[in-house]
């Protein structure tokens, strides 16, 4: 993991088709539940991603229609990435399950895949970077060591739920002051989180820290943000998959960080899966290689596959950590449970037959009525 990156040849997830195998009853019972949840793509004319989703010069424009279309072609879907800045960063499906909305993605795949991620991908890649080529981290050492004693931190100082969202915004906090943390980014994220204390001093710290990082790897990266000088007003004030944070929030530093970390792990996520392509099981499927999807910082596998080389999904886990070391970076896997944001599709079957057995016995009890009556 260098700390300067020079323009990269087609990367193998470039080059390579892959498959998806999805049981398509499961797709028709999301369609047929009443449960996707409208929201009209072409309604978000900001985001480079909605505005632009096409299929075979089809226009993607809902959530159920981008399910139907991947439906319409998924006998014959060989699934291609790209890179979505031209030379930089993260490579996007044309289509695949990977891209519809994240409460659908996991109905679908929550049966038949694990789901295997790097830990904590952005903050631990940096961490390696800066003590490979001795840049001063220490604010961010912390955040990486006491993460969950921090979050817990942020969310008592400014007053977060307690439930999954405070842990969502405390972590938004984070980020936000590892891109930019600027006053028209703390006073958005204010008015978004209804937030009326002063942030707690430990960001300020982390954001002055950041600035001279920032300012290395720029020192250390003139290519890449040349590149981003060129290109920033075109992402300036534009959104990406409804989020304005992957383009750094209108910073022109904060876009060279998230490029820069963007093409980091990519190239890290890269080189495990072209070697678990070529020397292992775990992709094939009916004597058919390549069943894998793609997920930034990260990847899902089918359990079968995984199970059958290898056992479980911690041996699974195991090795990937190996190879990392092989490799030389620093960083670890994890498997993730798909069962978090799902469609409860078997709610509505008990509630049929729920409703089913009252009306029978409605009619029979009316029936009654009417007999012992005459």
């Amino acid at each position: 993991m260098d700390i300067t990156l020079h323009k990269n040849n087609k990367l193998f997830l470039e080059i390579t088709s892959f498959r998806e195998y999805v049981p398509k009853e499961i797709m028709l019972k999301i369609l047929n539940s009443g449960k996707i949840k409208y929201s009209n793509y072409n309604s978000f004319p900001d985001d480079l991603w909605y505005s632009n989703l096409k299929y075979k010069n089809e226009k993607i424009n809902n959530p159920e229609h981008h399910l139907k279309t991947y439906l319409n072609n998924y006998d014959n879907l060989l699934v291609k990435y790209k890179r979505f800045y031209q030379n930089w960063g993260r490579v996007y499906p044309d289509l695949s399950v990977s891209i519809l909305k994240s409460y659908i993605r996991r109905t679908l795949l929550k049966d038949n895949y694990y789901d295997f991620d790097l830990s904590g991908t952005y903050l631990n890649i940096l961490k390696s970077i800066c003590e490979k080529y001795n840049i001063k981290c220490k604010i961010l050492n912390k955040i990486i060591e006491q993460r969950e004693d921090i979050i817990k931190y942020f969310i008592k100082e400014c007053k977060f739920p307690s439930h999954r969202d405070g842990r969502t915004y405390a972590k938004d906090l984070i980020f936000i002051h590892l891109y930019n943390g600027d006053e028209d980014d703390t006073a958005e994220i204010k008015k978004k989180y209804k937030i009326n204390v002063e942030f707690p001093p430990i960001l300020r710290d982390f954001k002055n820290e950041m600035d001279e990082i920032k300012k290395e790897l720029i020192k250390r990266n003139p290519i890449l943000f040349d590149y981003c000088k060129k290109t920033f007003e075109k992402v300036r004030n534009k959104f990406f998959m409804n989020n304005k944070n992957t383009l750094g929030r209108n910073n022109l530093h904060g876009y060279f960080l998230s490029l820069y970390l963007q093409e980091q792990e990519v190239r890290i996520v890269n080189k495990i899966l072209e070697w678990l392509y070529y020397n292992t099981n775990v992709m094939k499927r009916n004597g058919v290689n390549g069943y894998c999807i793609y997920e930034y910082d990260g990847f899902m596998l089918l359990r079968e596959n995984v199970d059958k080389e290898f056992g479980c999904s911690e041996n699974f886990v195991k090795l990937l950590n190996d190879k990392m070391k092989d490799f030389g970076f620093d960083l670890n896997w994890e498997a993730k449970k798909l069962d978090e944001n799902i469609m409860n599709l078997n709610e509505d079957i008990y509630m049929d037959y729920k409703n089913l057995f009252i009306l029978c016995f409605s009619i029979i009890l009316i029936y009654l009525i009417y007999i012992y009556k005459k």
